[in-house]
């Protein structure tokens, strides 16, 4: 239960980090996503023993989504390197699905949960500082050069504009996109629900 819902909380997540990525920009998306990690993590750090395994579900599946509102914002980071592009982004992916290797240091005797998530707040408001100080507002297309701006929120779009979903419906009525999806769909039901 745990898991598959914390999963189901990552997943629609994502549409959101998505969907506000493209409309507020890299800068607002990530603080928006560490924002959301810090009170996951906060929220375990702090669970009373035994702990509803819905209440673990919920914290897990914030986590996972204030992560994904991070990742996805990184990408942006990886225009500034056009002659290497897919090196950036594979980069990128590759660790962050490495993240999951942390939780072997539950294996340190001396490592406790509460210590763990608490280590981890501490480490994501670094984090969100950095990403107030380093990331654009606006993400960088190619050719662009890294540069240091203040935060700001004229370039933020309104969330609720249909127009913005209409320049999209060629895109999802594509093959590419439908094949996507059901290899995506049947890799999720594979892995869960067969594999387990």
């Amino acid at each position: 239960v745990i898991y598959t819902g914390a999963f189901n909380i990552l997943t629609w997540g994502t549409v959101v980090a998505t969907h506000v990525n493209g409309r507020y920009g890299p800068r607002l998306a990530a603080a928006i996503g560490a924002v959301l990690a810090i009170f996951g993590h906060s929220a375990l750090a702090v669970m009373p023993k035994p702990c509803s395994p819905y209440a673990i579900m919920v914290a897990f599946g914030v986590v996972g989504w204030g992560g994904n509102h991070m990742f996805l914002a990184a990408f942006s980071m990886s225009r500034l390197f056009p002659e290497r592009m897919g090196l950036a982004d594979g980069t990128l992916s590759g660790l962050y699905n490495t993240c999951g290797f942390m939780t072997l240091l539950f294996n340190v005797p001396s490592v406790t949960i509460e210590l763990f998530f608490r280590v981890w707040v501490v480490v994501l408001v670094v984090h969100l500082l950095l990403v107030l100080v380093f990331y654009p507002d606006q993400p960088y297309e190619v050719g662009d050069h890294a540069t240091l701006t203040p935060p700001t929120l004229r370039y933020c779009r309104n969330l609720c504009s249909v127009s913005a979903y209409r320049q999209q419906v060629p895109h999802i009525r594509s093959w590419r996109y439908m094949l996507y999806m059901l290899t995506f769909a049947w890799t999720v039901a594979v892995g869960e629900y067969v594999i387990g």
